[in-house]
């Protein structure tokens, strides 16, 4: 949802933090696929706090309307192939 509402122009992170916060649930669900412990790794803590402060600042400023687009924007990335979806964009 923070992607897309970025892209939509409520929030100002820069790509990476987006890449930084789904390699960090990557390495958690990858842990949890071998210790059946679901856990977030110390230094992936802060990405994901950064991801969290970014999305709590766009609800507290994104119009209805952008969110209901955005929320069909996931919808559609949910019915697709892609694994993200910054994945065709680039850096």
């Amino acid at each position: 949802m923070s992607w897309y509402l970025r892209e939509a122009g409520f929030g100002t992170a820069d790509g990476a933090l987006f890449r930084d916060a789904a390699a960090a649930l990557e390495r958690c669900a990858a842990l949890a696929t071998t210790t059946d412990v679901w856990q977030v790794d110390a230094d992936d803590v802060a990405v994901l706090e950064r991801l969290l402060a970014l999305h709590d600042e766009q609800l507290a400023s994104t119009p209805v309307s952008v969110m209901h687009g955005a929320q069909k924007r996931i919808a559609r990335f949910a019915r697709s192939d892609r694994k993200t979806p910054w994945q065709d964009t680039g850096p």
